[in-house]
């Protein structure tokens, strides 16, 4: 089995946007009209395909993890609580599961965007009322960009020349796709050069998006090029997800969390001077099987303000146990666990992940990323993937021994004729691999990092060459990968019955 996980971050998607066609066209100054004659053009860079970022995917790399057992026994289960933390905002691959028919904004809205642009004439601080015919500063305002269309905006602008500076600024989805109704939940203020954003987290979370603004900077006025946005993600990203717990959920919920953030510079490393207010969001109406839908996200994502927790912010789960038969009063039974968000971290981040999960205790696994090779002279690339439903951490030792093959009455049987001597019978490459240290005492190799469920180790070593040096005529050494694994926060769990795997 081979898979691929490229670890690092990229919190920024490129965006270029072109302009293919226009229907009608704008001159600011008519008696220079010869002299304004290169187009404002915007294009895509299609390098990654319009599919991957419409979804503002990121390649995420693990930030921290912190586990918490849940302080009840509920209808004789433990649970634990979970939560991990990425850079960078990436959906979970497994489908959303919910039983809710949710609005899900179409992906050609979700890449419209809003183009501010204000002009400046060289050696002045005022903008040129002889280049806009008036002394506002709107350029461009919330101008409207429509990818689905050829990528095209109306009225067409031109760059202004050389005697002027231009500064562009972007943000995106486009205003009317995040203001649902009479509601403005994003208010932006274009008054001066640098635009800023305020904005309110919908209750609804229907209505919540993953916001984006970027700017270039200040551009020549003939700089006659195609205009290219890198976005940095304003919010923080947080979902919930299930283990194999022998229950359903049924609603999730964050409590008392950051409502409205305000003046944001609209830049790529855009942040919230002040935040304002605090609310709840709830995702009720779930009904999310811990057993057919074990792994996967429940509901949808919430896209919330970077926010650093009082005491009494909290996220919620009800949970929902079939009614034992022996209760004639009720169909079901139900919980809600509640746990201070500052248990797991003091904040959320802007532009990072936050994954919280509900498993019980037993939920890890572990496997060999790849067969290791019995009889080969050369052993590589040698890991370990998490296949259970928590977070886990891991261990590792090799253990080895030549043998003898013969046939005995038809039969293949194996004799141990010396021990394995590692530095004497072969060499090491990357042993200990990034992240993996040996403890003396015990032989062990500890991976240091915990590892997110379905996700892998670094190599334990890369390769493994023997000297060509047997101990006697036709011996071949006999190498065993053990590996254990026990569940992220319960480190102090006896190693000696924590889930292991092997392999020769």
């Amino acid at each position: 089995m081979k898979r691929e996980i490229r670890y690092g971050m990229l919190p920024l998607v490129v965006w270029m946007l072109s302009v293919t066609a226009c229907t009608e066209e704008e001159h600011f100054a008519p008696d220079k009209q010869d002299s304004y004659t290169e187009k404002l053009t915007f294009g895509a860079d299609e390098l990654e395909g319009w599919e991957d970022m419409t979804q503002t995917r990121a390649e995420s790399s693990l930030l921290s993890h912190k586990s918490i057992e849940y302080k009840e026994k509920i209808e004789g289960y433990t649970f634990i609580l979970s939560m991990e933390e990425y850079d960078g905002i990436e959906e979970i691959p497994a489908p959303v599961v919910t039983t809710k028919s949710y609005h899900k904004i179409p992906d050609d809205d979700v890449l419209d965007m809003g183009v501010y642009a204000y002009i400046t004439k060289k050696g002045e601080e005022t903008v040129a009322p002889e280049y806009d015919g008036s002394k506002s500063v709107d350029f461009m305002v919330a101008q409207f960009v429509d990818i689905s269309n050829g990528y095209s905006y109306s009225p067409v602008k031109y760059w202004p020349g050389a005697g002027y500076w231009i500064d562009f600024f972007a943000y995106r989805p486009y205003i009317d796709n995040i203001n649902k109704g009479s509601v403005p939940y994003l208010v932006i203020d274009a008054s001066d050069k640098e635009p800023e954003m305020s904005y309110t987290v919908p209750k609804d979370i229907d209505h919540q998006v993953d916001l984006l603004a970027s700017s270039v900077g200040t551009l020549d006025g003939n700089h006659k090029q195609k205009i290219t946005f890198r976005f940095s993600h304003l919010l923080s990203a947080v979902k919930f997800k299930v283990g194999s717990i022998p229950a359903t959920i049924v609603e999730v919920a964050l409590n008392g969390v950051a409502l409205k953030g305000n003046s944001a510079e609209m830049k790529s490393d855009g942040a919230w001077t002040s935040i304002e207010g605090t609310e709840d969001f709830v995702q009720s109406g779930l009904s999310v099987s811990g057993k057919e839908d074990a792994g996967k996200q429940i509901g949808k994502t919430f896209y919330m303000l970077p926010y650093t927790f009082p005491d009494d912010a909290e996220l919620s789960i009800t949970i929902r146990f079939d009614a034992p038969s022996d209760d004639t009063k009720h169909l079901y039974h139900e919980y809600t666990l509640k746990a201070p968000l500052n248990e797991f971290c003091d904040e959320w981040e802007q532009g990072k992940t936050y994954t919280y999960t509900i498993t019980t205790p037993e939920e890890v696994d572990l496997e060999i990323d790849e067969d290791f090779i019995q009889h080969s002279s050369v052993k590589e690339n040698v890991h370990f993937i998490n296949t259970g439903l928590a977070a886990a951490n891991i261990r590792a030792t090799i253990v080895g021994y030549w043998v003898v093959k013969s046939i005995v009455n038809g039969v293949e049987e194996e004799c141990i004729i010396a021990a394995w001597n590692p530095e004497d019978d072969g060499t090491f490459e990357g042993l200990p691999g990034t992240g993996w240290t040996k403890n003396d005492s015990d032989g062990f190799y500890y991976y240091g990092p915990s590892v997110p469920s379905q996700e892998k180790t670094a190599n334990l070593f890369d390769s493994y060459t023997l000297k060509g040096n047997p101990p006697a005529v036709g011996a071949e050494l006999v190498l065993t990968i053990v590996g254990q694994s026990v569940m992220s926060g319960y480190e102090g769990q006896s190693w000696s019955t924590a889930n292991t795997t092997s392999g020769n």
